[in-house]
């Protein structure tokens, strides 16, 4: 099993910038629903706005390395805030529907409807090099001699992130995938060699219901 690293944000400016106008219309009557606050919304819309800004004066005639500069500066700061509430408020919250998700242009859980309990436990990560850019990610519970799942586990959620700093606390991985057997495979393209992976898991019942988080494990991408 493989997984490329993919990002639902959008690379291409003119792309996030239709991306961050979607997904701001569609959050804004839906913020006391999903329980955001007022001022973490307030502060994405900000800088969705910010960067709106930057975008359009990199498209003028005129436009020089200093606005493209200010443009990527903003684009970075929506990038963060709009991960960051993701992560914090919509990611696992069981008010947000998968129609949501796809309205809202973020990635959909994998979950499926069941009466069993999420485990106490956390998955147990090993990280192994295998190949140029190829990570291989063996895991099993913490309580466990074999790779068998705790009963009632769909799977392990992944979260992982190529930073140039490690990470303070979890929240900080951006990219997440849902992992049904181990072990399972990381795989990069060149620019993100000799960059550190680091990575963090947890159960998902059959419900959609996450455990505890493992220790974040980290490794040089080869």
């Amino acid at each position: 099993m493989t997984s490329k690293k993919v990002y639902y944000l959008p690379a291409r400016y003119a792309l996030l910038l239709g991306w961050s106008k979607n997904f701001i219309n569609k959050l804004a009557p839906n913020i006391e629903k999903w329980g955001v606050p007022a001022d973490v919304f307030d502060d994405l819309r900000v800088k969705g706005d910010s960067f709106n800004i930057a975008q359009m004066k990199t498209e003028e005639p005129n436009a020089g390395k200093t606005d493209r500069f200010d443009r990527n500066v903003k684009a970075k700061a929506f990038k963060i805030a709009a991960r960051d509430l993701v992560n914090e408020y919509l990611r696992y919250n069981r008010a947000v529907t998968d129609q949501d998700r796809i309205d809202l242009g973020i990635p959909v859980e994998d979950s499926i409807r069941t009466n069993v309990d999420v485990p106490d436990s956390h998955p147990v990560l090993r990280l192994r090099i295998v190949d140029s850019g190829v990570v291989r990610t063996d895991f099993k519970d913490q309580y466990s001699d074999t790779k068998a799942k705790p009963y009632g586990v769909k799977g392990a959620v992944f979260i992982f992130d190529v930073l140039d700093t490690p990470p303070v606390d979890h929240s900080e991985l951006s990219e997440h995938i849902l992992v049904t057997r181990t072990p399972h495979r990381f795989e990069f393209e060149d620019k993100y060699r000799n960059k550190t992976l680091y990575v963090a898991a947890a159960w998902q019942n059959e419900k959609g219901e996450r455990g505890r988080w493992s220790d974040i494990e980290s490794i040089t991408i080869p």
